[in-house]
């Protein structure tokens, strides 16, 4: 995930170089900003489709569970004395409650299943946004570096500038010596004295040559500032929009980490949710394993009842399974009567004795 860039050039040594170095930066970079928004739009798929497939899973085990919760209290409401113990009036029903732990069981494995692969997915998206936060980081100092970069080559290109101008300003004057040494070669005057002195003119021509030599190291100089000016004039606009380029793609990259971060929330979110559900399955199983349960007919019903009101907090009131209480409550009104129903609802369980659930196991 973390983007290691080469040493920098020397752009006061290479200016053209340092463009091209620039150059393959940013388009390594950019390339490294289209993977992680491809793995994100890759794990935002996949997560999408685990949160699908544990919903799908986890409820149709839950359906399963509490269906066989429903026999189990139909079976209940074939009992007509409601004090006498289960072990001695129908032995179906005891099964019944096995296999109703065995569901709950099922549910539970299934559930913290899910649990642990929204913890992974989870993690996933921890690292995956952890790297990317590094890249915005490490993209933000290559444009403030850049920034700086195209300050001083700005400066630079000022520098030469102000060199050619110099050298632009004595131009002038270099090319007004030179033609004072022509005609001074030619004037008639000079002509009529190299009569009298032989080295007049090898002196006067010495003197034109040494004149335009100074012409062309000033026209020379102006050149080389001139192109430096623009080298640096070049460099100086492209680490700007460079700048700006780099800022732009970790402004993108940022939105990024912004998905990755809402997503990791999200599925942080869904793993919370299964751990809750995970563990009131879990009370809920407990409950179904309890003795007391199967104790008499009124006794396994409130304690059913009971759980029918402990699992809105795992379900959070799903319709299925508030449809299956009232189905429940429904029946029990129907065989015993409303004012048994809300006895069963209100009134707490008398102890079961040691005895009592021997009796139960025999």
């Amino acid at each position: 995930m973390d983007l290691e860039f080469e040493a920098d050039m020397d752009w006061v040594q290479d200016p053209c170089g340092r463009r091209g170095q620039i150059e393959r930066h940013f388009h390594t970079a950019e390339a490294r900003v289209r993977q992680i928004a491809e793995t994100l739009h890759g794990k935002g798929q996949a997560i999408a489709r685990l949160e699908d497939e544990n919903h799908q899973q986890v409820r149709s085990a839950a359906e399963k569970a509490y269906r066989a919760i429903e026999d189990v209290v139909t079976a209940l409401l074939t009992i007509e004395d409601g004090a006498q113990r289960l072990s001695r009036a129908n032995a179906s029903i005891m099964q019944g409650l096995q296999d109703s732990v065995k569901n709950f069981e099922n549910l539970c494995a299934i559930s913290r299943e899910k649990k642990d692969e929204l913890g992974v997915k989870a993690g996933d998206c921890k690292e995956l946004g952890d790297g990317a936060g590094r890249l915005v980081r490490a993209l933000a100092g290559k444009a403030a570096g850049l920034n700086i970069d195209a300050r001083a080559a700005w400066g630079s290109r000022g520098d030469h500038e102000s060199t050619r101008q110099m050298y632009s300003g004595d131009e002038a004057n270099l090319r007004s010596r030179c033609d004072e040494k022509r005609w001074a070669i030619n004037d008639p005057g000079n002509q009529f004295l190299r009569i009298f002195d032989g080295g007049l003119r090898d002196r006067l021509g010495k003197e034109l040559s040494e004149a335009e030599d100074r012409l062309n190291k000033n026209l020379e100089s102006q050149r080389q500032a001139r192109e430096a000016s623009e080298r640096y004039y070049q460099l100086a606009v492209f680490a700007k929009n460079a700048s700006s380029a780099f800022m732009a793609l970790k402004q993108r990259l940022a939105l990024v980490v912004t998905d990755f971060a809402e997503m990791y929330v999200r599925v942080a979110d869904a793993q919370n949710v299964e751990v809750e559900l995970w563990t009131g399955l879990l009370d809920l199983k407990d409950k179904i394993w309890s003795t007391e349960y199967i104790s008499t007919r009124d006794h396994s019903l409130r304690q059913l009842l009971c759980l029918l009101t402990l699992d809105d907090t795992v379900f959070m009131r799903q319709e299925f399974f508030e449809s299956t209480e009232v189905r429940i409550k429904n029946a029990i009104e129907k065989k015993l009567g409303a004012e048994a129903l809300k006895k069963l609802i209100a009134e707490e369980d008398e102890p079961v004795f040691d005895d009592e659930l021997d009796d139960i196991g025999s």
